[in-house]
């Protein structure tokens, strides 16, 4: 319900003055969990996400828990359905509440670089829950330049589903999910 509040909020607010073009929406699957995973280079990525996907799933996000130092921000992101993630360790906990939520039915937004920054490393998690919960993987890229008044295109791709083998390999797995998200891009193209 908090969500739902915030989406109707942010979209009266944020939604006007920024030109969203949004496809593939009939790619996402009616039910059941899934991971959605989305290139990462703005600070507004997480908003632009959840327009792209609607109200009508129920979200988890992961988030670094540096922003839930501030108790009042930190408020807001639970209340949204955000959970933190030490960065710096390999977070069980954190690991563990994204598996649940994926086998509760939940739609889980990552985003795999981990980082706004250009030369972001892909990092292995996305490529551990996608195998272990077994959910569907949809890629999302966000493109065109991000800024008030311009034009912002997002690409929602079909889901597909990766192998569970006896020994998964997460990195390449988290490369396979990059790859399927970069490829929304036609080759720089927004």
């Amino acid at each position: 319900m908090f969500f739902n509040f915030a989406y109707s909020l942010l979209r009266v607010v944020f939604f006007p003055f920024y030109r969203l073009k949004i496809t593939g929406r009939e790619n996402l699957p009616e039910s059941g969990g899934m991971l959605v995973c989305a290139n990462h280079t703005c600070l507004k990525d997480p908003i632009f996400v959840a327009f792209a996907l609607g109200i009508k799933h129920d979200y988890a996000f992961m988030a670094k828990s540096e922003l839930f130092n501030n108790a009042l921000f930190g408020f807001i992101l639970k209340r949204l359905g955000a959970f933190p993630v030490n960065r710096a360790v390999a977070d069980v906990r954190a690991v563990k509440t994204a598996i649940h939520s994926l086998r509760d039915g939940k739609t889980l937004i990552l985003f795999p670089e981990g980082t706004r920054r250009k030369d972001a490393v892909v990092k292995a998690g996305a490529g551990m829950l996608a195998v272990r919960s077994g959910v569907p993987v949809v890629p999302v890229y966000i493109g065109g330049k991000k800024r008030i008044f311009c034009r912002t295109e997002i690409r929602i791709g079909k889901p597909f589903k990766l192998e569970s083998p006896a020994r998964p390999d997460y990195n390449e797995a988290a490369s396979e999910i990059m790859q399927k998200v970069r490829g929304l891009s036609l080759d720089g193209a927004l």
